[in-house]
């Protein structure tokens, strides 16, 4: 099911095979039987993934901040890294306060297991990774660049050194649209000295090749001790 619109008027086409057929006024009950077999197709599509993700969250092994804290306080392990000192200060950062990405709150459907809620199952695996190995991180955090505001998905602070890390994955590869424009920020960024490679970490998915919770940890291995 297609439409075009000049603003005035709107024509409906029907797309069978590889040919596209105008649906004209007098057989506009094809084209409701059209949008609504859509919408449906849609929404089952929708549910699929909010399932998948809830399937993930409940195979999701538990991690307890008590854990982690407890390991970067042995002597062995403080007496290296000073870790005890720098997980102290990771974790207050985490939860201080922080101006959000105020657009669109309705897409944010996807609930993750340390709490967050985010726009798709991409980025529940994402947010998974970062919770499981204790890296701290803020979701959809403003990012002045010159005279425009950003909020990349997840601004991360190394768990070592402190220094600020930005995470954009781009789910949409396959509409050159989404490319055009991703490909267009990632400009932007470089231009302030957000380098992939050096302090961006950038994903990518499309129809065919979907994200999975594998690509998110091979993506955050350098953080890893």
């Amino acid at each position: 099911m297609q439409f075009r619109s000049n603003g005035k008027y709107t024509k409906y086409y029907h797309k069978l095979d590889n040919s596209t057929y105008y649906i004209p006024v007098s057989n506009l009950s094809l084209a409701k039987d059209l949008v609504k077999k859509k919408s449906l197709q849609l929404k089952l599509n929708m549910l699929k993934d909010k399932a998948y993700s809830l399937e993930a969250i409940i195979n999701y092994p538990s991690y307890s901040e008590d854990q982690y804290i407890a390991f970067v306080s042995n002597p062995k392990i403080s007496s290296l890294l000073d870790a005890k000192t720098a997980c102290d200060n990771n974790l207050q950062w985490q939860k201080e306060p922080y101006d959000q990405n105020p657009k669109y709150p309705e897409q944010l459907t996807f609930p993750c297991p340390s709490g967050n809620t985010v726009r798709s199952k991409s980025e529940v695996f994402i947010d998974m990774v970062l919770n499981a190995n204790q890296i701290p991180y803020r979701y959809e955090c403003a990012l002045k660049l010159g005279q425009q505001t950003f909020y990349p998905d997840f601004t991360i602070m190394h768990p070592i050194s402190g220094e600020l890390l930005y995470w954009e994955h781009f789910g949409l590869m396959n509409n050159e649209d989404y490319a055009y424009s991703a490909f267009s920020k990632l400009k932007h960024f470089y231009n302030h000295g957000i380098i992939p490679g050096s302090n961006l970490i950038v994903t990518f998915e499309s129809k065919n090749k979907p994200f999975t919770y594998a690509d998110a940890e091979s993506a955050i291995s350098f953080l890893l001790i």
